[in-house]
């Protein structure tokens, strides 16, 4: 059976999260599986654009690097990157025939979207000399952390996935940080709980915690007038994990945003954002007020998210919000939304594709607002000449 097949028999949402189940499984098939020790990324935000800017500096350093992420915003190959490409539907296709042949279609069957993906991963990358995984939810329960690690990248930690990480800042560090099993690295934090959290892990566990600003050059450095300032944090953890990896680059290596998603501007009037919580909305607010702008939100959310703390946050740099429709059984009810868009004073309508070219747009919400309206933009499909594909599938600037 062909990968997208299989995948789409299994249903990339599901309702009922089984922890031990990849646990199990990997104890009775890890002995079928060659890799090196991975470095692993856990946080709330920035773990895709540092993973990647980690993946493509280590990859002009020599190396061959593998770099898983998710989810996805057009494709499902988007998500295995391998030495600076986009990994096709055909290698898929047929390492997802090794795995099969590996642990058996049962066993592939009894596993999520998202465990079986990871699977495929380490199986694509395992002849590379550093691969990187992108934890998808928390740490200490995410299927990305049952592989033997050499390094664990934290990102800064805020509000998200409260209904299963927890609901206070030290509740969600622990469970994102109980994944280490090797030294950590810490990207700047906003939550002083985190750097406390981290200490006392690394204790029980006895290994090393490194503070990124330790191991790299000031911030400042990894500013640049072409990307929003919350990728310096990406860029100087990425680094500092670099000089622990022993890569021999050079700082420029990192100024990129390699991303498609991450504050792309589209359009010379349209930002996308795919990010989906308090903090992301609070630091792009940020961004956008530091240059006086005023924007029309294009916008839905999950119902697992925290969106009248996200729309209160976005409120001082929008003008209106246009309710873009996604179809997803996960999605907010309008209603919902317009409640608290009613309670913050917020003009809101339905997005009808209607786009002025003297107007400024947000596109915020998910990965899944974004391809939602990225459909929309392109009619349908991204064109293949256009400047967000080409720099998106390359892993260059998509600014």
């Amino acid at each position: 059976m062909k990968l997208k097949k299989f995948l789409d028999e299994k249903g990339e949402i599901y309702k009922d999260i089984n922890v031990d189940r990849i646990k199990i499984f990997w104890r009775e098939n890890k002995a079928k599986f060659n890799y090196k020790p991975v470095a692993q990324i856990v946080g709330t935000n920035g773990k895709g654009s540092t993973g990647r800017i980690l993946a493509i500096a280590a990859l002009k350093g020599g190396l061959n690097v593998g770099h898983f992420t998710s989810p996805h915003i057009f494709d499902f190959s988007e998500r295995f990157w391998l030495n600076g490409d986009i990994v096709n539907s055909e290698i898929l296709d047929e390492t997802h025939d090794i795995v099969l042949g590996k642990i058996g279609e049962n066993a592939a069957s009894d596993l999520s979207y998202f465990e079986y993906t990871c699977i495929l991963a380490i199986e694509l990358f395992s002849k590379c000399d550093l691969i990187i995984l992108e934890a998808g939810l928390g740490g200490e329960f995410d299927a990305t952390s049952v592989f033997d690690q050499k390094l664990l990248l934290v990102t800064p930690i805020a509000f998200d996935h409260q209904n299963f990480l927890g609901n206070t800042i030290k509740e969600i560090a622990a469970t994102k940080l109980k994944a280490a099993g090797s030294d950590i690295i810490l990207a700047k934090q906003e939550f002083s709980e985190v750097y406390m959290i981290t200490e006392m892990i690394a204790k029980e566990r006895k290994i090393n915690v490194f503070r990124a600003e330790n191991l790299s050059p000031d911030l400042e450095n990894f500013e640049d007038q072409n990307s929003p300032k919350f990728m310096a944090i990406n860029r100087q953890l990425s680094f500092a994990a670099a000089q622990k990896l022993n890569i021999k680059t050079d700082i420029k290596e990192f100024l990129i945003s390699p991303l498609f998603g991450r504050m792309s501007q589209i359009a010379p009037n349209i930002i996308l954002d795919v990010g989906h919580n308090e903090q992301a909305a609070r630091t792009i607010a940020c961004e956008l007020a530091a240059k006086g702008a005023q924007v029309n939100l294009i916008y839905n959310s999950f119902l697992d998210k925290d969106f009248s703390a996200v729309l209160t946050a976005l409120k001082p740099v929008v003008k209106r919000c246009f309710i873009i429709a996604v179809n997803s059984e996960r999605i907010a009810k309008k209603a919902d939304l317009e409640r608290v868009l009613a309670r913050e004073n917020i003009e809101f309508a339905d997005f009808n594709g209607d786009l002025k070219q003297s107007e400024d747009y947000l596109v915020f919400g998910s990965f899944s607002v974004a391809e939602t309206f990225m459909k929309f933009y392109r009619g349908g499909k991204l064109a293949a000449n256009t400047p967000a594909r080409e720099t998106f599938e390359s892993g260059e600037d998509a600014q």
